[in-house]
């Protein structure tokens, strides 16, 4: 069994950002809010991390791209997929 946290505890960069991004992007939403719920937590992960691939494949900008992942991962880090056939105990 592993120690994996599908949720982290978001980080307060990863909070002030959020904040910011409510504030331009919905102006009447309070903000973050320490209840969010995981599908909401899974959605802007994924919204983040489509971004930013879009941003490099069209843009070229590997460097600057690191920290919204890094975000992303902080809002949802997936499970890590089963094991193969190869990996799985005996």
């Amino acid at each position: 069994m592993s120690n994996h946290v599908e949720f982290p505890e978001l980080t307060p960069e990863t909070k002030e950002c959020l904040v910011a991004a409510y504030k331009v992007a919905f102006p009447w939403h309070e903000g973050y809010k320490k209840d969010w719920t995981e599908s909401n937590r899974k959605g802007q992960a994924a919204f983040l991390r489509e971004a930013t691939k879009q941003a490099c494949e069209h843009y070229g900008f590997d460097a600057q791209i690191v920290g919204l992942e890094a975000i992303a991962d902080n809002l949802h880090s997936p499970p890590p997929p089963p094991p193969t056939l190869a990996q799985a105990p005996r």
